[in-house]
């Protein structure tokens, strides 16, 4: 997954000052001094702030062109690439990227809607989806080199959530899945996160 990120930074560098890395790697990056257990992850999170992303080339233009889809068109944001069939006969992908603009940075009054109306016009209803808690995360930040974990010749330059950022996107995260069971379970992974 950390290729993924490599990869996608690639693919979006006209809108990469709009792009911050959160979520696991984020954490992963922000903590590699640390001596603790580290928790695998699958996809990529890349936070979206709408005020910093141009108006062209559409996001959702330039990741069909590289050979990205939808994961599901029942949440934006959810994009994958090169995918394969699951021993169940479920498709899955090799490389999964969540695009999330901060709910409060993307124009929607729902708490509940997924969709960033500040974006729809030019990037579409499914190009970004928007997750609470990443607000700060759109300006508490600095720009990292990450490294690709398989290989460490690949690297991308991208902006990284600061400790405070994801420690706020985090206990939302855990808060919103204590509140609202639906919406997924508390995961070892999100605690060992925080």
């Amino acid at each position: 997954s950390r290729r993924a990120i490599i990869n996608v930074v690639k693919v979006l560098e006209i809108h990469s000052v709009s792009l911050t890395l959160v979520g696991a790697h984020a954490v992963l990056l922000r903590t590699m001094d640390l001596d603790v257990p580290r928790m695998p992850t699958g996809d990529g999170d890349l936070g979206v702030t709408p005020g910093l992303v141009g108006a062209a080339p559409s996001i959702g233009a330039l990741l069909a062109a590289a050979g990205y889809e939808h994961r599901t068109t029942a949440r934006p944001g959810l994009w994958g690439r090169r995918p394969y069939d699951e021993i169940d006969g479920t498709q899955s992908f090799r490389e999964k990227i969540d695009l999330l603009a901060p709910h409060g940075l993307s124009g929607t009054r729902s708490r509940t809607k997924r969709s960033v109306p500040a974006l729809q016009a030019e990037h579409g209803k499914l190009a970004v989806g928007n997750a609470l808690g990443l607000e700060l995360a759109a300006f508490n930040r600095s720009r990292m080199t990450i490294p690709d974990l398989a290989d460490p010749r690949l690297s991308g330059e991208i902006f990284v959530a600061e400790i405070p950022a994801l420690l706020l996107a985090k206990g939302s995260k855990v808060g919103e899945r204590v509140r609202e069971p639906r919406k997924g379970p508390v995961r070892d992974k999100d605690l060992g996160d925080l």
